[in-house]
């Protein structure tokens, strides 16, 4: 599962180095052709279009046919937009990039709902942040491809890659259990014991139905769906998780995916730029199981609060130091990492 998580999280990252060699080839409007028409911009639009899709299609699709199923599914997709690497019109690479994100946008989260599913709870927290910062991983790994095959087969070779990792996602799948709670809910008893006693669950005995119905009234008197989220005693805390999505959202795609297009503005070659990138996503890889043991020793709340104010940060020294960074690769790495 974890593997399944930094092949997923490879797709949108990806969109990154594309861009500069896209925007090049088809005369778009990027930071380094100013001049162009279309906006490269309209690829990771379409791109994070579908992922938003994909997060609805596949959690409808996790409780239909499984989420076992779903991952699958999203692997075949990994492996047939691949062709998006062949593609010789940009509008063509708009319709297979909606397309590999409706995948990768469906995966994560059923990924991340499975595994929430089978983590014992007394583990579930740390191990989620963990697996969670395999999105380093993804990104070293991406910087890396990019820097060493770009030069020599363009920007389509990234494309091309999805189909190998899309094969090993799908040769993985044989490992991944199917959600008890999926199988309990279709009828499935058997199987789900089955998958339990392979990971230690132990079923809960039956609950007192006078409990039952005390809950469902309480239910009643709250409301149903998304409403109770957004009134006391949750209020707070759902505006503060959506506040914090949005940054997080605002940091990724409106600064982070574009930083290989500003780093070759800056005058870095393009092979120099996509290997800083490596070198300062491997440096900050560490601080990925510093942040798990915050997590999970220390506290959720003042880990997230000081990941936030160190991003923040990290980000007003960039606006601050602007384009002297380019003569100053260690202030760089630091910032990256």
């Amino acid at each position: 599962m974890t593997t399944a998580v930094t092949i997923d999280a490879m797709k949108p990252i990806t969109l990154s180095f594309v861009a500069p060699g896209m925007g090049k080839e088809y005369g778009l409007k990027s930071a380094l052709n100013p001049g162009g028409h279309w906006p490269v911009a309209l690829l990771p639009l379409f791109g994070l279009t579908g992922t938003v899709l994909g997060s609805f299609l596949w959690g409808w699709l996790g409780d239909h046919i499984g989420r076992r199923s779903s991952i699958l599914l999203a692997g075949v997709m990994f492996v047939t937009t691949a062709v998006c690497g062949a593609m010789p019109s940009f509008w063509w690479n708009l319709a297979m990039c909606l397309m590999m994100g409706l995948a990768a946008g469906g995966m994560l989260p059923i990924t991340f709902s499975l595994l929430a599913e089978m983590i014992p709870g007394r583990h579930r927290g740390w191990v989620m942040v963990l697996i969670g910062g395999n999105l380093a991983l993804a990104y070293s790994i991406t910087s890396s491809l990019s820097s060493a095959l770009v030069p020599h087969y363009s920007w389509r070779i990234l494309w091309l890659l999805g189909m190998p990792t899309g094969v090993l996602l799908i040769a993985l799948n044989r490992w991944i259990p199917e959600s008890p709670r999926f199988l309990l809910a279709h009828g499935r008893e058997d199987e789900a014991r089955a998958i339990m006693a392979r990971y230690g669950a132990v079923e809960a005995p039956a609950a007192d139905p006078d409990t039952d119905a005390a809950e469902e009234r309480r239910e009643a008197a709250h409301g149903a769906g998304f409403t109770p989220l957004f009134r006391p005693p949750f209020a707070g805390l759902s505006i503060a998780v959506v506040v914090l999505g949005l940054g997080i959202g605002l940091v990724t795609y409106g600064f982070q995916l574009w930083i290989p297009s500003n780093l070759q503005k800056l005058g870095l070659a393009q092979k120099t730029a996509d290997a800083a990138l490596r070198d300062s996503s491997l440096l900050g890889l560490p601080l990925v199981f510093v942040a798990a043991a915050m997590y999970g020793l220390w506290s959720a709340k003042k880990t997230i609060i000081m990941l936030t104010a160190l991003v923040a940060a990290a980000l007003v020294a960039f606006s601050v130091s602007g384009e002297h960074l380019a003569h100053d690769r260690a202030w760089l790495y630091v910032l990256l990492a």
